[in-house]
């Protein structure tokens, strides 16, 4: 049908090509569904123990990447000719070269409240486990888990929470 065909040839020449380098798929579709019809992406574990690169005709093809791992660079910006964005998916983005992207005229991105519910409760998490001593008596206890366990002696910095504040000294 002549239609589709022009749709077909429209959606096509609006298309993006995005690879996600250092990443690892979390839920298989997911990234197709939230692009839809905008987006062709393709994925790349990055380098590592086994490098999964994108070959040099897919640099070359990338309207834009998006790099997951903050321990690895995406590589020579030479390399992606077309790249219009580049985003960190993540806090950072000490491992890209932005003063390199910026001088092409690429903006540098990243999401600066990645994984803050999960710092906060990482945070909590440690002051309850100090707070209580779980970790004293978990070393207590590793040496022989079967042998008789005993509340006393409790550790020195064991004490209740009721009543208690909670401070955060420094960002």
């Amino acid at each position: 049908h002549p239609a589709m065909t022009s749709y077909q040839e429209r959606k096509t020449s609006i298309m993006a090509h995005v690879l996600y380098l250092n990443y690892t798929k979390a839920e298989e579709g997911l990234e197709e569904k939230v692009f839809g019809d905008f987006s062709r992406p393709t994925f790349y574990k990055g380098p590592g123990e086994q490098d999964d690169m994108p070959p040099v005709e897919e640099c070359l093809r990338a309207d834009g990447i998006i790099s997951g791992a903050a321990q690895h660079d995406v590589g020579p910006i030479d390399q992606y000719p077309n790249c219009k964005i580049i985003v960190r998916l993540g806090v950072g983005y000490d491992n890209l070269d932005v003063k390199a992207w910026s001088e092409r005229g690429v903006p540098v991105c990243n999401v600066p409240d990645y994984g803050t519910t999960e710092v906060a409760d990482h945070a909590v998490t440690l002051m309850l486990s100090l707070a209580r001593g779980i970790v004293a008596y978990q070393d207590r206890l590793r040496p022989d888990p079967v042998a008789p366990w005993g509340w006393a002696p409790a550790p020195a910095l064991m004490r209740r929470l009721r009543g208690a504040t909670f401070g955060v000294v420094g960002l």
